[in-house]
C-alpha cells in the first residue's frame, strides 16, 4: 500500500489517504479518538510502510548457506536487470560478504570481499523467488557433465541448450572485440589529429 500523504495527527480532523492498485481508500478519522492513539496508530503504520523495504546487505545474512552470499548477490543483480525485483542501489555503501575466501597460495589466509549495497522490496514474488534461489544454493554445486560426444548422444547434456549457449558467447565475444577496436579507432584518430 503507498501512502499518498501522512497528516498531522495534533489536527482535530483530517483526511487520510491510501492508494493501492485496486482501489483508493479515504477515510475520516473521528476527532474523539485520543492524539496518543492517532499518534501510535500512524507510527505503526509508517513503520509497516517502511519494512516493506530492505537492504541486500540484511537479506543476505537470511541465506540458509552464507558461503554462498557472492553467488545470491550475483542471482540478485540479474534478476533486478531482468525486471524480477524492483531495487535501487544505495551510492556510496557498500557490505561485506560473509563468505570466506581463501587466497591462492595455500596458506590457508582468507579474506572477504565488499558488495554494492541495495535497497529493494520485499513483495510476495521476490519472498517466492528467495526461497528457490536459497534450495538452489543450499544444495550446492552441481558439477556439470564433461562434454563429451558420447554425453551428448547418450543425452546427458542437451545439445541444443549448449548450441545456444555457444552462441551467446560467440556474440559477446563479437560483440567485446567491436566495441575494442571502436574505441581503438578513436584513439588513433585522437593522435592523428595532434
Amino acid at each position: 500500500m503507498n501512502y499518498s500523504a501522512f497528516p498531522d495527527p495534533a489536527e482535530p480532523h483530517f483526511r487520510f489517504a491510501a492508494s493501492s492498485s485496486t482501489n483508493t481508500a479515504v477515510s475520516n478519522i473521528s476527532p474523539n479518538f485520543s492524539n496518543q492513539m492517532t499518534s501510535s496508530f500512524f507510527l505503526s503504520e509508517l513503520i509497516q510502510h517502511l519494512m516493506a523495504y530492505l537492504k541486500l546487505s540484511e537479506q543476505v545474512q537470511k541465506l540458509s548457506n552464507l558461503q554462498r552470499s557472492d553467488a545470491f548477490v550475483k542471482q540478485f543483480q540479474i534478476a533486478v536487470r531482468e525486471g524480477k525485483i524492483e531495487a535501487v542501489k544505495l551510492p556510496g555503501a557498500r557490505f561485506e560478504l560473509p563468505k570466506q575466501f581463501k587466497r591462492r597460495s595455500g596458506d590457508g589466509e582468507t579474506y572477504n570481499k565488499l558488495a554494492r549495497d541495495m535497497l529493494f522490496e520485499v513483495t510476495p514474488e521476490f519472498q517466492a523467488w528467495f526461497e528457490t534461489i536459497d534450495a538452489q544454493l543450499r544444495e550446492g554445486r552441481a558439477s556439470a557433465p564433461r562434454i563429451f560426444l558420447e554425453s551428448i548422444e547418450s543425452g546427458a547434456v542437451d545439445f541444443k541448450v549448449l548450441a545456444a549457449h555457444t552462441r551467446q558467447q560467440l556474440e559477446a565475444s563479437f560483440l567485446k572485440g567491436q566495441k575494442l577496436g571502436s574505441a581503438n579507432r578513436k584513439t588513433k584518430a585522437r593522435s592523428k589529429k595532434k
